[in-house]
């Protein structure tokens, strides 16, 4: 089917396209990160007030503090912390937005992303992509020249996907 939008308006389409593409990761992050702050940072505030509560009381009567209570209290916040500079490493680390465009550039014109799904947890990340191919040929090129970029650490596609010869729709999940 032939593309009948001048090149200008398709140009315009496909920044418009992108940066919604962009603006939406851009939110999720957001909305992740927030809630991981909402489990997060009120047990940490628990935990401080509980240790500096079980300091005080050990500076009043040290014979009735259970020492036990104190180590398990300075290591759950020694826990919580690492866990928030394990998210803070997370958001600094990963540019969304670079991924993003260096996936869309690696796509080029025969492979048509239709939806991008992102998962970021303490002890991987994953890019999930789902989109139209031209042809099998075209796919499988994609799927090895994300393969051979030093971004991605692992690329899983079902092998039902190569089934269609033409017009094949396929889904990934990319572990960065």
């Amino acid at each position: 089917m032939a593309n009948v939008l001048p090149a200008q308006k398709r140009i315009g389409l496909k920044r418009y396209f992108i940066l919604r593409i962009i603006s939406l990761i851009f939110l999720v992050t957001g909305v992740v990160f927030l809630i991981t702050m909402l489990f997060f940072i009120p047990k940490y505030v628990e935990s401080k007030l509980l240790l500096s509560q079980i300091e005080q009381e050990q500076e009043i009567t040290a014979a009735h503090i259970n020492k036990a209570k104190v180590n398990k209290v300075k290591k759950e916040v020694k826990h919580l912390n690492t866990l928030i500079s394990r998210i803070d490493k997370m958001t600094d680390s990963i540019l969304i937005s670079i991924l993003l465009n260096n996936i869309m550039d690696i796509a080029g014109e025969a492979i048509q992303i239709v939806s991008i799904r992102l998962s970021v947890d303490p002890s991987s990340s994953k890019i999930y992509l789902s989109g139209l191919a031209s042809n099998r040929e075209e796919l499988s090129a994609f799927v090895d020249r994300l393969s051979a970029s030093d971004q991605f650490k692992t690329i899983n596609i079902p092998f039902d996907d190569f089934s269609k010869s033409e017009k094949t729709t396929f889904t990934l999940s990319i572990e960065i």
